[in-house]
Protein backbone atom coordinates (compact mmCIF):
# COMPACT_ATOMS: atom_id res chain seq x y z
CA UNK A 1 0.00 0.00 0.00
CA UNK A 2 1.82 3.37 -0.91
CA UNK A 3 2.18 5.13 1.36
CA UNK A 4 0.15 8.59 2.06
CA UNK A 5 1.24 12.41 0.74
CA UNK A 6 0.90 15.06 2.75
CA UNK A 7 -1.34 16.71 0.85
CA UNK A 8 -3.68 13.48 0.43
CA UNK A 9 -3.51 13.78 4.64
CA UNK A 10 -4.24 17.65 4.41
CA UNK A 11 -7.35 17.01 2.02
CA UNK A 12 -8.96 13.84 4.44
CA UNK A 13 -8.20 15.74 7.53
CA UNK A 14 -10.15 18.48 5.85
CA UNK A 15 -12.61 16.61 4.79
CA UNK A 16 -13.35 14.97 8.47
CA UNK A 17 -13.12 18.93 9.61
CA UNK A 18 -15.99 19.49 7.01
CA UNK A 19 -18.32 16.47 8.08
CA UNK A 20 -17.91 17.44 12.28
CA UNK A 21 -18.70 21.56 11.27
CA UNK A 22 -21.60 20.38 9.21
CA UNK A 23 -22.96 18.03 11.68
CA UNK A 24 -22.67 21.01 14.60
CA UNK A 25 -24.14 23.37 12.40
CA UNK A 26 -27.69 21.25 11.17
CA UNK A 27 -28.60 21.23 14.57
CA UNK A 28 -31.48 23.62 15.16
CA UNK A 29 -30.55 26.70 17.14
CA UNK A 30 -30.98 25.98 20.60
CA UNK A 31 -30.31 28.38 23.39
CA UNK A 32 -26.77 26.53 25.09
CA UNK A 33 -26.75 24.44 27.95
CA UNK A 34 -26.45 26.40 31.70
CA UNK A 35 -24.52 23.40 32.57
CA UNK A 36 -21.06 22.40 32.78
CA UNK A 37 -19.10 24.14 29.96
CA UNK A 38 -21.18 27.01 28.86
CA UNK A 39 -19.73 30.00 29.35
CA UNK A 40 -21.59 32.93 31.60
CA UNK A 41 -24.48 34.02 30.36
CA UNK A 42 -23.91 38.03 30.31
CA UNK A 43 -19.85 38.17 30.38
CA UNK A 44 -18.64 38.95 27.04
CA UNK A 45 -16.45 37.22 25.12
CA UNK A 46 -12.98 38.24 25.08
CA UNK A 47 -10.77 38.22 21.76
CA UNK A 48 -7.54 37.75 21.86
CA UNK A 49 -4.39 39.97 20.91
CA UNK A 50 -3.60 37.99 17.69
CA UNK A 51 -6.44 36.72 15.28
CA UNK A 52 -4.62 34.23 13.45
CA UNK A 53 -4.89 30.99 12.18
CA UNK A 54 -4.24 28.67 15.46
CA UNK A 55 -6.76 31.02 17.53
CA UNK A 56 -9.18 30.52 14.58
CA UNK A 57 -10.40 27.06 16.23
CA UNK A 58 -11.02 28.40 19.83
CA UNK A 59 -12.61 31.28 18.97
CA UNK A 60 -15.29 29.04 16.45
CA UNK A 61 -15.49 26.94 19.63
CA UNK A 62 -16.06 29.49 22.02
CA UNK A 63 -18.89 31.08 19.58
CA UNK A 64 -20.48 28.13 19.17
CA UNK A 65 -21.13 27.67 22.90
CA UNK A 66 -22.91 30.84 22.87
CA UNK A 67 -24.74 29.91 20.25
CA UNK A 68 -28.67 31.07 20.99
CA UNK A 69 -28.13 33.13 23.27
CA UNK A 70 -27.07 37.26 23.23
CA UNK A 71 -23.56 37.47 23.61
CA UNK A 72 -21.22 40.78 23.42
CA UNK A 73 -17.73 40.58 21.81
CA UNK A 74 -15.17 42.24 23.07
CA UNK A 75 -12.25 43.60 20.76
CA UNK A 76 -10.34 45.41 22.92
CA UNK A 77 -7.36 43.35 23.38
CA UNK A 78 -7.12 43.15 19.70
CA UNK A 79 -3.89 44.44 17.90
CA UNK A 80 -3.16 42.00 14.88
CA UNK A 81 -6.62 40.52 13.41
CA UNK A 82 -6.45 38.01 10.78
CA UNK A 83 -8.23 36.70 7.64
CA UNK A 84 -9.44 33.17 8.91
CA UNK A 85 -10.75 34.98 12.57
CA UNK A 86 -12.45 37.47 10.55
CA UNK A 87 -14.20 35.11 8.30
CA UNK A 88 -15.12 32.82 11.57
CA UNK A 89 -16.91 36.01 13.09
CA UNK A 90 -18.47 37.49 9.90
CA UNK A 91 -19.79 33.43 9.86
CA UNK A 92 -21.31 34.66 13.58
CA UNK A 93 -22.61 37.61 12.65
CA UNK A 94 -24.27 35.97 10.08
CA UNK A 95 -25.50 33.37 12.15
CA UNK A 96 -27.18 35.21 14.71
CA UNK A 97 -29.03 37.47 12.78
CA UNK A 98 -30.46 34.14 10.88
CA UNK A 99 -31.17 32.86 14.34
CA UNK A 100 -32.67 36.05 15.65
CA UNK A 101 -30.12 36.56 18.22
CA UNK A 102 -28.54 40.09 18.97
CA UNK A 103 -24.73 39.99 18.64
CA UNK A 104 -22.74 43.22 19.54
CA UNK A 105 -19.35 44.12 19.16
CA UNK A 106 -17.74 46.72 21.57
CA UNK A 107 -14.47 48.01 21.73
CA UNK A 108 -13.32 47.50 18.17
CA UNK A 109 -10.65 49.89 17.59
CA UNK A 110 -8.96 51.87 14.65
CA UNK A 111 -6.73 49.19 14.14
CA UNK A 112 -9.46 46.58 13.88
CA UNK A 113 -11.58 48.77 11.51
CA UNK A 114 -8.25 49.61 9.44
CA UNK A 115 -7.86 45.65 8.75
CA UNK A 116 -11.73 45.27 7.70
CA UNK A 117 -11.37 48.12 5.17
CA UNK A 118 -7.66 46.66 3.80
CA UNK A 119 -9.59 43.22 3.26
CA UNK A 120 -12.73 44.74 1.91
CA UNK A 121 -15.32 43.88 4.40
CA UNK A 122 -17.48 46.80 5.25
CA UNK A 123 -17.18 47.76 9.29
CA UNK A 124 -20.29 48.53 9.88
CA UNK A 125 -21.72 44.91 11.43
CA UNK A 126 -18.64 45.22 13.75
CA UNK A 127 -19.78 49.15 14.69
CA UNK A 128 -23.45 48.65 15.28
CA UNK A 129 -23.81 45.67 17.13
CA UNK A 130 -23.67 43.47 14.99
CA UNK A 131 -26.07 44.72 12.65
CA UNK A 132 -25.25 45.03 9.14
Amino acid sequence: MPKETVWERRVRKSRVEKAVQKSRSSRPPVAADEGEGAPPPNEPLQLPEVLDLPAATSLAAALLDRRGRPTVVDALLTQRPGAQCLQVLLSAIKTWADDGVPLAFVNCGPLLIEHLRFLGIDPAPFTNGGKA
